[in-house]
């Protein structure tokens, strides 16, 4: 048992961290700016702000991430 949960959270975490990488050198306009900086969370119509905060984002996505190797381990298992 302690096995399966130790490799769960590593292949989460080098998802996760690849996932990161990929984010950061694509960097998609939803959230970053013309200038490669990431945008401010705001509701305002600027280029500079955007509705979809990255923080919020990076949590979900870890949180996405862990559940489908959860799944992974269950299906499998």
């Amino acid at each position: 048992m302690a096995m399966l949960i130790k490799s769960r959270v590593t292949y989460s975490v080098v998802v996760f961290i690849m996932s990161m990488i990929l984010l950061f050198v694509t960097k998609p306009k939803l959230f970053f700016d013309s200038k490669g900086e990431i945008k401010n969370f705001g509701a305002t119509s600027s280029d500079k702000e955007t509705i979809y905060s990255l923080g919020v984002f990076t949590v979900i996505m870890a949180i996405i991430v862990f559940y489908i190797f959860c799944v992974i381990d269950i299906v499998f298992d």
